[in-house]
């Protein structure tokens, strides 16, 4: 059967008819006189001249003829099995494994598959994680001896199948599994390819092998919802949660216990404590309590108990590691000004660094009823090294808070007050245990009133803009750059101080007014700050001074600033990999003032299980190193070494460890889901999808010999003008010889 039809240019009759008007009208309007002729050539010149228009029409209409045809085709049936190892648990009749069961099925069909032969093509694979061909000898299938796969990938199984089998006319896939994906990763959803089979007509006969877990009566504890990673400053307590997945095991006391490998290799155990299922396959928390003594890298193994019955133990232990700081700052941060920008920067800035622990107690000025504040909790619970008051009226912290942050002052502890409409003088600090820590002389009738809408004491504060001028060389005003402080964003206005005499101006504004006044009180260091601007550098594209000043005055408070050291660091951000994944690590080098060193040069080794070492490659990124460890294949504990130099001399070192797993996903949970297979073949019920039994694969295979698809194709072909050589050089040929012609006539005639 073929049709005619016609393909114009720019896929418009509309174009074409445009251009073949203009043509005509040329014809008649626009042509050489042709008074001296007679009427004869006249006309003859006309036939030309319309014929080769005629032919620019023609070949603008592009006409085809588009024939279709019926040709054989055959068609494939193609078998798909399971060959994980989850294939070898024995939970079907008499105890045989599903396996089994598959063989026996695969082994009674050979008869009706070697006739089926006869009339398709028949293609049979295994696959577990990926796919492989399997050979078919006379209807028998050559299956392997055991189920061996670690993974199931059923979607990724099928889409690689339907790749390879591109191009065929399918009469049928059937699918024989326990219906359980057990897969890391999965790469193709696995509707998503029942989908595609649907779309091309093909019917997915699922088979399903095992038995649910409602029926599988599997038993199984396994360790869950671990962090791989803790840090937590030296002598602080860490909460370590888990989950315990029960299976099997209800209403019975199941022990867990963690133990501590400590960087002096020492072990202590944690527990045991017992947790207890109410229900089948649930998850039970349970929390350790752990305050590392000493600074460095902890492992963590978390166990449960293996259990008489379960199939699986690897999964009742997880690792995970801890980190321990050393020399951490405990801040205690009250403000009271809540909306403000300024406590939010030096937020953020304190929590760059890893050294400081920043615990922020906002004071919200609403709630003056409530004042003073119940700070006795807060102040018990921790031993901060450093007390930083914002904006914080004195009658919200109250005398008692007052005296005991006096008191800590006394015994060595570090305070800053920053600038505000209330603090200091302003604040009403002149009456308050405070007045003697403060390196400050505050007079009695200074006190601003409090509220929204209150007109600011001018001989309390100074407007700005201010910019702040070191006084000399000093641990808390330097920022590696004397001239940096020059470039700062000035600030917007300050408190107006007055300095005790014994007191050390560490920074002026440009106005000659003290911005930073230190001095010691007893074994304490206390800093009043007049500012409360800071966070224009921050806004301003001045982070780093910004998170270094805030830096440097919480560690120089914190008697810290002689025992600051150059820091190599290295960090994960994982612990626990499977075999092959890739470890994404970075790796930097910090100064004394917590400044990353650039011009450093750092080398790394990977530390294999076995003790073996190869070089790692790291590349800069921004403000550290980078890189990506791909050679994990082997199952163990792994240690990154790291080592940094500058200018020769080595500036230290340190170390990370990652474990890679080899969690049995097949055998974890080895309960069949036949529900998930019977979904996929409903998908492609239209074209005759189903759910079959085992012990009727081999009706099948016949229904299937009775009823092949249809063996014939229809093919259509096309013929366009100029499409080939064979058309569109003889129409060129024409076109040149009948345009020569008219030409020639009229060159004869003596119309040229």
């Amino acid at each position: 059967m073929s049709r005619w039809t016609f393909e114009p240019i720019l896929e418009s009759y509309w174009i074409v008819a445009f251009l073949a008007a203009i043509l005509i009208l040329l014809l008649i309007f626009v042509r050489p006189s042709t008074t001296s002729l007679v009427a004869r050539r006249k006309t003859l010149l006309l036939i030309l001249r319309a014929c080769l228009i005629g032919l620019l029409v023609i070949a603008m209409l592009r006409p085809a003829r588009v024939s279709v045809s019926s040709e054989p085709q055959s068609a494939t049936l193609l078998i798909l099995f399971d060959e994980s190892r989850s294939m070898d648990i024995e939970d079907s009749a008499q105890g045989r494994s599903r396996w089994q069961e598959l063989v026996t099925t695969m082994n009674s069909a050979a008869d009706p598959l070697s006739r089926l032969g006869d009339e398709l093509e028949v293609r049979a694979y295994r696959f577990s994680n990926g796919i492989d061909s399997v050979d078919i000898e006379s209807g028998q299938v050559q299956m392997p001896a055991t189920p061996i796969g670690k993974e199931t990938d059923i979607g990724a199984a099928l889409e690689e199948m339907l790749q390879r089998e591109t191009g065929k006319r399918l009469a049928g896939v059937i699918l024989m599994s326990d219906g359980a994906q057990r897969v890391y990763e999965p790469k193709v959803d696995m509707q998503q390819v029942a989908r595609t089979l649907a779309r091309m007509d093909c019917p997915l006969y699922t088979i399903g092998f095992g038995k649910p877990r409602e029926q599988s009566q599997s038993r199984d504890v396994a360790i869950e919802n671990l962090r791989d990673q803790y840090a937590v400053f030296v002598k602080n307590e860490l909460a370590i949660q888990g989950a315990l997945r029960v299976q099997g095991f209800v209403n019975r006391p199941l022990p867990v216990r963690i133990e501590v490998l400590k960087p002096d290799g020492q072990i202590e155990t944690l527990g045991p404590i017992e947790v207890t299922a109410v229900e089948d396959d649930s998850l039970v928390p349970f929390e350790f309590v752990f305050s590392p003594q000493e600074p460095g890298d902890y492992k963590l193994t978390v166990k449960a108990d293996p259990q008489d019955g379960e199939l699986v133990v690897d999964n009742n232990q997880t690792i995970a590691f801890l980190t321990a700081l050393d020399g951490g700052l405990q801040v205690l941060f009250l403000e009271g000004n809540l909306l403000g920008f300024e406590q939010k920067m030096i937020r953020r800035s304190l929590a760059a660094s890893p050294d400081i622990q920043l615990d922020f107690r906002p004071i919200d000025p609403r709630l003056r009823d409530s004042w003073p504040i119940d700070l006795s909790d807060v102040l018990q619970e921790k031993s901060y090294d450093v007390f930083l008051i914002g904006d914080v009226d004195a009658a919200a912290l109250g005398p008692e808070n007052l005296s005991f942050i006096a008191e800590q002052v006394e015994q060595g502890k570090g305070l800053m007050m920053t600038g505000g409409l209330n603090t200091f003088g302003p604040g009403g600090y002149f009456d308050t245990p405070l007045k003697p820590v403060l390196p400050i002389v505050m007079g009695r009738f200074e006190r601003q009133e409090f509220g929204p809408n209150i007109e600011v004491r001018k001989d309390q504060h100074v407007d700005g803009p201010l910019n702040i001028v070191p006084s000399g060389n000093h641990f808390v005003t330097y920022l590696g750059n004397e001239n940096l402080w020059r470039q700062l964003r000035p600030l917007k206005g300050a408190n107006r101080l007055e300095v005790k005499p014994r007191a050390t101006i560490l920074a002026k504004s440009d106005q000659d007014l003290p911005m930073l006044v230190a001095w010691q009180y007893d074994a304490g260091r206390v800093l009043a700050f007049a500012g409360d601007s800071t966070y224009l550098w921050w806004s301003h594209g001045q982070q780093e001074a910004h998170r270094r000043f805030w830096r440097q005055a919480m560690l120089w408070l914190g008697n810290k600033d002689q025992l600051v050291r150059q820091d190599v660091w290295v960090r994960l951000v994982r612990r626990r990999f499977r075999p092959n994944e890739t470890v994404e690590m970075f790796a930097g080098v910090r100064s004394e003032t917590g400044d990353p060193l650039l011009d450093a040069a750092v080398t790394a080794e990977l530390v294999a299980p076995d003790n073996s070492r190869t070089p790692i490659r790291l590349a800069p990124n921004g403000e550290e190193w980078r890189a990506e460890l791909t050679d994990t294949a082997a199952v163990g504990e792994y240690r990154i070494e790291l080592k940094a130099r500058v200018d020769g001399a080595e500036v230290g070192e340190t170390a990370a460890r990652f474990q890679v797993l080899d969690r049995d996903l097949e055998l974890s949970d080895p309960a069949a889901n036949p529900a998930q297979l019977e979904r996929m073949a409903r998908v492609t019920r239209d074209a005759g999808g189903r759910t079959v039994a085992p012990e009727q694969l081999t009706a099948l295979i016949e229904e299937i010999e009775k009823r092949p698809p249809e063996l014939e194709v229809e093919v259509e072909s096309k013929w366009r003008f100029g499409d080939t050589a064979l058309d569109a050089w003889p129409f060129f040929m024409v076109f040149v010889a009948m345009l020569g012609c008219e030409w020639w006539l009229r060159k004869r005639w003596g119309m040229m």
